[in-house]
Formats: C-alpha cells, sequence, structure tokens
C-alpha cells in the first residue's frame, strides 16, 4: 500500500520547515546586531565606570581638580555619564531577552522537523516510482509527476545561477576594495623602490584575478541566455594593464595611460557588479515565482494521487 497519507504530513512539515527557516535567518540577523549592541553599550559603561574609578587614584589631574575645587563637579558629571550609559545598556538588554524569547522559540520548533525535508523527497522518489510501474496508475497523474519533476529540475538550474551570481558579486566587491589603494598608489610619485615593490607589486596579483572574473562574467552571459533580464557584459583590458605594469617595471615612472587603464578597469568592474545586483534581483523574483508555482502543482498532485488511490 502506498503511504500517500504519511507524504502529504510530510510536504506540509517541509513546507512549514521552509518557512521557519526564512523565519530564522531573519531572526539571525536581528540577533547578530542586538549582540553588536550589546558589546558596544558594555564596552561604553566599561569606559564610563574606569573614568569614575581613576578620579580615585593619585594623579596630578586628580591634585589640580582638588586643589581648584572642581573635583565634585568633575565626580557628579562622570557618575552621570556611567547612569546614562548603564541605563542604555539595561535597556537594550531587557529588549534583547524578549526578542531571544521568540528566537528560541522558532529554532527549537525548527529543530523539532528535523530531517522532514529529506525524508519526503526520499519517500515521494519511492512512491513517484511504484505509481509508475503500476498498470492501473492514471495516466494524466504520471505526466503530471513528470511535469513536476521537471520544474523541480528547472527550478535548481536557476537557484545555481543565482548562486553564481552572488559568487560573482562577491568577487568583484573584493577586487574593488584590493583595487582601491593601487589606485592611489598610482597617482602617486612611484619613482622609489621601495614605495613601488612594496605597494604597487599588489597589482601584478590581481592581473589574474580580474582575468577570471572578465572570462565568468562571459560564461555567465551564455549560460544565462535564457533569462532576458540578464545582460552582462565587460571588457577589463587585463591586457593594457599587463603592459602598464612591464613599462612601470622597467622605468618605476609614472604613465597617466596605466592609471587611465586602472581607472578604467575599476569603473567596468564598478558597471558589471551593477549589472549583476541587478540580474539577481530579476532572477530572484523569477525563481520566487516559479518555486511557489511548483509548490502549489506539487500540493494539487499530491492530493490528486491520494483521490486516484481512494
Amino acid at each position: 500500500m502506498i503511504p500517500i497519507d504519511e507524504l502529504i504530513d510530510l510536504h506540509e512539515k517541509t513546507i512549514k520547515k521552509s518557512v521557519l527557516k526564512k523565519t530564522l535567518a531573519e531572526l539571525s540577523e536581528r540577533k547578530e546586531a542586538y549582540e553588536r549592541d550589546l558589546h558596544y553599550f558594555k564596552s561604553d559603561l566599561s569606559r564610563e565606570e574606569s573614568d569614575v574609578e581613576n578620579l580615585e587614584k593619585a594623579s596630578a589631574k586628580n591634585i589640580f581638580l582638588k586643589i581648584t575645587g572642581q573635583m565634585e563637579k568633575k565626580r557628579k558629571k562622570e557618575n552621570d555619564e556611567v547612569y546614562s550609559a548603564k541605563e542604555k545598556y539595561d535597556s537594550i538588554l531587557v529588549e534583547y531577552d524578549s526578542f531571544k524569547k521568540e528566537y528560541n522559540s522558532v529554532l527549537k520548533e525548527f529543530r523539532f522537523l528535523g530531517n522532514c525535508d529529506l525524508d519526503y523527497n526520499e519517500l515521494k522518489k519511492q512512491i513517484f516510482t511504484e505509481l509508475r510501474s503500476d498498470l492501473t496508475t492514471d495516466s494524466n497523474i504520471i505526466a503530471q509527476i513528470s511535469l513536476l519533476e521537471q520544474a523541480q529540475s528547472e527550478l535548481e538550474e536557476r537557484r545555481i545561477v543565482i548562486d553564481t551570481v552572488n559568487d560573482l558579486i562577491i568577487d568583484a566587491e573584493q577586487i574593488l576594495e584590493d583595487f582601491e589603494p593601487i589606485r592611489q598608489l598610482a597617482s602617486a610619485d612611484l619613482r622609489s623602490p621601495d614605495n613601488f615593490y612594496g605597494k604597487y607589486s599588489r597589482l601584478e596579483s590581481l592581473l589574474p584575478r580580474i582575468e577570471s572574473l572578465d572570462r565568468r562574467l562571459r560564461k555567465l552571459s551564455k549560460e544565462a541566455a535564457d533569462f532576458p533580464t540578464i545582460c552582462i557584459h565587460t571588457s577589463l583590458k587585463y591586457d593594457k594593464l599587463t603592459k602598464g605594469l612591464d613599462n612601470l617595471l622597467g622605468s618605476y615612472t609614472i604613465e597617466r595611460a596605466v592609471l587611465q587603464d586602472i581607472v578604467n578597469a575599476i569603473s567596468e568592474i564598478n558597471t558589471a557588479q551593477q549589472r549583476l545586483s541587478f540580474a539577481l534581483g530579476n532572477l530572484t523574483n523569477i525563481y520566487s515565482e516559479k518555486k511557489k508555482r511548483c509548490a502549489d502543482f506539487e500540493t494539487e498532485l499530491l492530493q490528486a494521487i491520494k483521490n486516484n488511490l481512494a
């Protein structure tokens, strides 16, 4: 007997786990923000308490404050600052304690569901295989099973593209970050060998990374040709940068053409990154819509199978 009721139950739990996973990700970001705030306000409180303690120590400054009659005024000011810092810290701590109850509740519910998604996929695979081999199964249901599997396969392909775009954005951000000190140095005097070898050599290590980014962007453009929202093309002129670097290595002199190539490369990487971010937004929207359609289709199919077996 096909355990369709068990499959439907696992399907519902899988949907619930997916919702909880998203909620947990959002709560985790809030948790990190709370922890950063707590660290900041606790450090601030410690500094203010240290200032109060320092007033009781023997020092020329404290002796001067006592002689001039300003010690009590200073002590009151420091104590007020400790009170204010403690009030802020205690306030955020109360908020965090309340938030933790919500976070732990969602986390507990998420963990309780365990590997229901893996169990569901495994049982679904077994049941679909069994239904296909059963000659009495409605042909419409077999056709729906094939359509669902095809839709889920396409969904996975789109998820892989999204992951690729995310990785490229991260790489582009890192290259831009590493480019900045090179750009600054290219605008300065490079005639000092120590200055040149110590910093400008970073450009040499960046060149293969720029070439790799350019190659991967072009590859993504071809692979994602079925997505009309993606328009990614860039020429990062890494060949010109290589030639310019060779000239600099030979003369230790500034060449405006090289500096312009660096500025151009930065501009083009920025443009590519902006296009990637735009494409990522569109891809994510498409993915979410297709994922919802797949989920609705899957729910209807399971109910159809249950009715057919009744």
